[in-house]
């Protein structure tokens, strides 16, 4: 990916777009690692096409599940568990 793509948060904040971080929670959300370099780069792909420089994390986390759930649907509702005890976990 050209250039530096950035994530808003829900508070406002952004940060760097980090394919580790993205692959490293799939894995944890019992996706296999090449179920996880999937759709990793499926997101990076759509990304790229549509031209986006920041995206806003309910985006990318509601486009991480429509591909997630195409290919392992257990892993898709333990990313969403993951998700949410993560979001609860910074309040």
């Amino acid at each position: 990916m050209s250039g530096v793509l950035q994530i808003q948060k829900k508070d406002g904040s952004s940060q760097d777009y980090d394919r580790r971080k993205l692959l490293t929670s799939l894995i944890r959300a019992q996706a296999t690692p090449e179920q996880a370099m999937r759709v990793a780069t499926d997101i990076e792909t759509w990304l790229v096409s549509q031209n986006i420089q920041v995206v806003k994390s309910d985006d990318i986390k509601a486009r991480i599940m429509e591909d997630l759930n195409k290919i392992n649907p257990d892993a898709a509702h333990a990313y969403e568990v993951y998700k949410k005890a993560v979001a609860e976990a910074q309040k």
